[in-house]
């Protein structure tokens, strides 16, 4: 309920053509985390015989890669900018570039939560760091803080995301 009337507000508030440059920006954001996983985290829940150090090398296979994406996203931000014809996407791609290392870091901890059966937990830190989003994006839009509001709201959202993650395992 929560998102979709965020959605709602946001989307009618920014108007098209600054909800479709959120929409492109969330677009590459996504995909990059999806891809950047390359399925580790599903091997991490569901590995019957884990070793006793596995999570730590995810973890750290996750941190390097991270900030190597991070640095990769940083300076294609210029194309992906020129190649959608919005320069604006190159400053917002430049800010989700950190959020994307925060969420595959995250989610080495989520992960290990739900290999021991902690769904409950899993589902507070990501309702909560959804509404941490939504708390961010949503007075932001109000506030004609423009485009700028969904996309500090993903800053956000991962951030507590990974905090209450690394917290909780």
């Amino acid at each position: 309920a929560l998102s979709l009337i965020s959605v709602l507000i946001i989307a009618r508030r920014l108007g098209p053509a600054n909800y479709g440059l959120v929409a492109v920006s969330m677009g590459i954001f996504y995909f990059s985390i999806w891809t950047s996983q390359l399925g580790l985290v599903v091997y991490l829940i569901r590995q019957p015989n884990l070793r006793e150090d596995g999570a730590e090398q995810i973890l750290a296979f996750f941190s390097t890669v991270g900030l190597g994406l991070c640095a990769v996203l940083w300076l294609t931000a210029p194309a992906f900018g020129w190649w959608t014809g919005h320069s604006e996407i190159t400053a917002v791609g430049r800010w989700l570039a950190l959020p994307v290392w925060f969420e595959m870091v995250a989610r080495v901890s989520t992960g290990m939560l739900e290999r021991e059966l902690k769904f409950a937990e899993v589902g507070m830190i990501e309702a909560l760091s959804q509404c941490a989003n939504y708390l961010v994006a949503v007075p932001l839009v109000l506030l004609n803080w423009s485009y700028w509001g969904p996309i500090l709201g993903i800053v956000v959202q991962c951030s507590v995301l990974l905090f209450l993650a690394r917290r909780a395992h």
